[in-house]
């Protein structure tokens, strides 16, 4: 996904404020994340029965490159939260799914 399209879409939000700006991010950041859980073969499953989701993100988590994902969002993300994705990680993602569980 480009930048170009983000920010095309971050537009369409019309935004007043800063604070409207990164609720707007934050939304799209979700729009992207669930476009890319939609790209399994098992989306059908995933969706259907509730029983898997914590599964199927345990297994999403474990094999995401999170290093690449954190780079890919950077461009989008506040400068000053910036330092927050260098956390981003196997062990962060797993630690509150299990919060979730």
């Amino acid at each position: 996904m480009s930048i170009k399209l983000i920010q095309v879409r971050l537009n369409s939000y019309n935004c007043k404020s800063e604070i409207e700006e990164e609720q707007a991010l934050r939304e799209i950041t979700q729009e992207v994340v669930l476009a890319a859980l939609g790209r399994t073969d098992e989306d059908v499953k995933f969706v259907l029965n509730l029983k898997l989701i914590p599964n199927r993100l345990q297994a999403i988590i474990t094999s995401l490159d999170w290093k690449a994902t954190a780079e890919d969002v950077r461009r989008i993300v506040r400068l000053i939260e910036q330092p927050s994705l260098d956390l981003w990680g196997k062990d962060l993602f797993l630690t509150q799914l299990k919060k979730l569980k």
